[in-house]
């Protein structure tokens, strides 16, 4: 006689495999067509959920502006452009910015609404963001005009100094100027000296003078580049 075991639950361990375990397409439209309303209802809260997000998060806008830079002479184009784009992201840029467009709060949260991005030596670009077109068009006219002013008056300084001390060195050797001319002033009042002792008075003299009109093109030429 055969025996058939079975397991504690009264089932027997071996139960033969289903036959197919594939699903039919047929089998599948039929439980679309048995549960249609619950998915038209599903998908028609995520179209509303979709709806309300984009309303409540209002889209962002942004306009770009370029600005192209010029440095004193001398300076290192790289180095210089980098210096500006930290003027650009300063406090005091920001400040001015906000001021301009009539906004309030503190500085540094408009600082998340414009940043800057090096093209080339010489060329930033300034982006600013807002809740419409216009808004950023007029935050980007706003951080360039607020980021040029203040750039402005960072260079004016850097002038002032270096115009300082060249002026300090025009009037050391103008002193010297001075009493060369005194020498040779004395020599002509009494008896005449040597060829050789006044040829180098007025060598002197003229090596001077060309010191003090070379600095006087340098401090033009650095007015300039700063005012350019």
């Amino acid at each position: 006689m055969m025996s058939m075991t079975s397991d504690a639950n009264g089932g027997e361990l071996l139960a033969p495999a289903p036959a197919d375990r594939l699903v039919s397409f047929a089998h599948v439209m039929a439980a679309i067509r048995r549960r249609w309303r619950a998915i038209v209802g599903l998908a028609v809260t995520g179209m509303a959920l979709g709806l309300v997000m984009s309303l409540a998060v209002p889209k962002a806008h942004s306009a770009t502006s370029s600005l192209l830079l010029q440095f004193p002479a001398g300076s290192d184009p790289g180095r210089a452009m980098s210096t500006d784009l930290s003027l650009l992201q300063t406090r005091s840029v920001a400040a001015q910015a906000q001021h301009a467009l009539g906004l309030t709060g503190p500085p540094e949260g408009f600082l998340s609404a414009y940043h800057g991005r090096i093209l080339s030596d010489g060329v930033m670009e300034i982006t600013a963001t807002g809740s419409s077109a216009a808004t950023a068009v007029r935050r980007t006219v706003a951080v360039d005009q607020a980021f040029l002013a203040f750039r402005t008056s960072v260079y004016q300084q850097q002038l002032t100094a270096v115009v300082a001390a060249l002026a300090a060195q025009q009037r050391d050797l103008q002193q010297q100027v001075a009493t060369v001319t005194t020498e040779l002033e004395t020599f002509n009042s009494r008896n005449a000296p040597s060829a050789t002792v006044l040829d180098d008075l007025v060598s002197q003299r003229s090596g001077l003078n060309s010191q003090i009109q070379s600095i006087q093109a340098t401090i033009q030429s650095d007015q300039i580049a700063t005012a350019s």
